[in-house]
């Protein structure tokens, strides 16, 4: 399952999950750092998680990114306060990718 949202100008989101759905009830996105966005720095942040029986993500890591660490951090901050619907009795990984746009 791979859901893609523009959520403004400078920002795109890719969503992937496998087959295993979970449901997410708070979503948090990642905000553009300023002095990335003062340097003109932009790319992808393709990170991999999991969802403990509370509904927290956990285990996040960098699967993928253009080496842009203030976007990385930027990235993981924001994944870390998702929450999903409880219950979910699952070890699989999911993926996300953010992909920051220069304007």
């Amino acid at each position: 399952i791979v859901a893609t949202s523009l959520v403004d100008e400078n920002f795109l989101m890719v969503v992937k999950h496998p087959l295993t759905p979970v449901k997410v009830i708070h979503r948090v996105l990642p905000t553009y750092p300023k002095s990335a966005l003062a340097l003109g720095n932009s790319g992808k942040v393709k990170l991999a998680y999991q969802v403990n029986q509370q509904g927290e993500v956990n285990n996040i890591k960098v699967i993928n990114s253009n080496g842009q660490r203030e976007l990385e951090k930027s990235s993981i901050k924001a994944l870390s306060n998702w929450q999903f619907v409880g219950n979910v009795a699952s070890t699989d990984e999911y993926e996300v990718v953010f992909e920051f746009i220069k304007p």
